[in-house]
């Protein structure tokens, strides 16, 4: 993942659980586990709870960086964590590799450094309880040491494969390994793939039906020049013993991105959701990457089948998707990312969105979520699952403004949906034109007003007001997108009446009441 430059506007912190109509229930929570600043990388969902891994900071202690392992209700309240750390060893966690064993424990594998850099691997139990550690040394060391861990999945032998990134060349570029260890942990052995003297980066690794394993990742070389760049796809397939079958490369003198993401589909296709750029130059020696998020599908012979730009405003060096999983019924693809759009204001800001691509490469619908006035920035989604009731789970991270960072954690429903209902059509009047419609949910409310906008369309003047029982102005917000949920902080505000207002210039098109409790 990237660092984001923009402030971002992000819709979501909502502090209560929504019961939609469909039965699943909704919610945005900031987790603060006292911490200084944490990172939500991996999460498993299960009937009764949620499971999330994280990497934490305390810069009030002496400054270390640890791991975490928590345990949420259903609602989204954090139940109890527990945490490794030692003061003088730095461990990163920050990639999506916590998955949920068949014997029911879980497992994460994280980077850990102090005068040696190597990884670790640890096993918990549902009760959060660890169970076992085990240290496990590069492909290349003692020469070179540096390693990022990336994937972990279990094989169907119960034994285990860990996708890694090691250090190849002084620092210079990073390959792609993967370490295959038995039932009981144990070292097998390692393979090396796409070693270049460009840099490989693994991202994504699946089961194949075969046994074998598809390796996502990319070959690039923005590490090394500022100008002309070369980015492009690259997906390695292995036999179930690690011995790689073929490699794909998305075509040349083009630029395509990670493949962050990996779906096998029925009929021996793959889905993968990436992001395609075009180079812009900003002076006469360097140039910057503008990308797109995107998702593709390469059928059975590795031909490409289609190709489903998800597109913001414009482009950014910083768009990018962070997972995407497939829906429980069957019905397409949905990713979580972050994308550059006038989301909630018509200055361009970054937003964080969820979309949904059909199997046939069809967009069904997007969504997006803006926070206004608040004072978090950088929230960006850094994993995603399932949800047993259908919905899907995104968890990441945020930056607060003066005080400490909270991880961040949202739920939404089968639909995508915040608000209860956001993917409905208007409603039409007797006259056959479509309603106006403001949902607010819930209300009365006590820390946020949450609400989302049906319309035929918005003029580039349409603007939301809220005024209170006696007509004053509290809060005026303008806005350009019919897709958004809306999250306004109304803690501080005076008990009572209020009115959410939709206005075009000075005529109002609807308002409705909401109460502050």
């Amino acid at each position: 993942m990237v660092k984001f430059p923009l402030t971002i506007i992000f819709s979501i912190f909502l502090t209560v659980a929504v019961q939609t109509s469909f039965g699943q229930v909704t919610f945005n929570k900031l987790i603060y586990p006292g911490f200084s600043f944490t990172r939500f990388s991996g999460v498993v969902a299960t009937d009764s709870c949620y499971y999330l891994k994280s990497t934490f900071t305390d810069s009030v202690a002496p400054y270390y960086l640890g791991l975490m392992f928590s345990k949420l209700d259903l609602n989204g309240e954090l139940i109890n964590s527990t945490t490794i750390y030692s003061v003088g060893t730095l461990y990163d966690g920050v990639f999506n590799n916590l998955i949920n064993t068949s014997d029911g424990r879980f497992i994460q594998v994280a980077s850990m450094g102090d005068s040696i850099a190597r990884a670790i691997l640890i096993v918990h139990n549902p009760d959060l309880d660890t169970v076992f550690t085990r240290q496990y040394y590069g492909p290349l060391f003692p020469e070179l040491q540096h390693m990022v861990s990336r994937r972990v999945l279990q094989r169907p032998d119960n034994g285990y494969a860990v996708l890694f990134g090691h250090e190849s060349i002084e620092d210079i570029d990073f390959d792609i390994s993967m370490l295959f260890l038995d039932s009981a942990f144990n070292k097998e052995q390692f393979k090396i793939y796409a070693s270049t003297p460009l840099q490989e980066t693994a991202t994504a690794l699946i089961l194949d039906d075969d046994g074998g394993y598809i390796i996502g990742g990319n070959r690039e070389n923005t590490n090394q020049v500022w100008e002309n760049f070369t980015y492009r796809t690259l997906i390695i397939k292995t036999d179930a013993n690690g011995n790689q079958v073929w490699q794909w490369l998305s075509p040349a003198g083009q630029l395509w991105g990670e493949a962050e993401a990996l779906v096998k589909t029925p009929d021996g296709g793959l889905v993968v959701a990436s992001r395609k750029g075009v180079e812009i130059p900003i002076n006469q020696s360097d140039g910057v990457i503008l990308w797109d998020a995107m998702v593709f599908k390469l059928d059975a012979e590795n031909n490409m089948e289609w190709q489903t730009p998800l597109r913001g405003a414009v482009p950014s060096e910083s768009t990018q998707l962070a997972e995407m999983v497939e829906a429980m019924d069957g019905s397409g693809y949905v990713v979580t990312g972050q994308l550059a759009d006038n989301v909630s204001v018509p200055e361009l800001q970054f937003g964080t969105w969820l979309a949904k691509v059909s199997p046939s490469g069809d967009s069904l619908w997007a969504r997006y979520y803006s926070w206004i006035d608040g004072q978090l920035l950088n929230p960006e989604p850094w994993t995603m699952t399932t949800t047993p009731d259908g919905g899907y789970i995104v968890a990441g991270i945020t930056v607060e403004q003066g005080v400490p960072a909270p991880g961040w954690v949202l739920k939404v429903d089968s639909f995508g949906c915040l608000v209860p209902g956001c993917h409905l059509p208007n409603a039409i009047t007797d006259e056959g034109k479509p309603t106006i419609e403001l949902s607010i949910y819930p209300n009365p409310t006590s820390d946020f007003l949450n609400f989302y906008l049906r319309a035929p369309s918005a003029s580039k003047v349409a603007m939301f007001r809220i005024v209170d029982s006696n007509g004053r102005l509290v809060k005026e917000m303008k806005t350009e997108n019919l897709n958004s949920t809306y999250v306004v902080p109304i803690h501080d505000w005076v008990n009572g009446v209020y009115w959410l207002q939709y206005m075009d210039e000075d005529r109002m098109l609807h308002s409705e009441k909401f109460i502050k409790q």
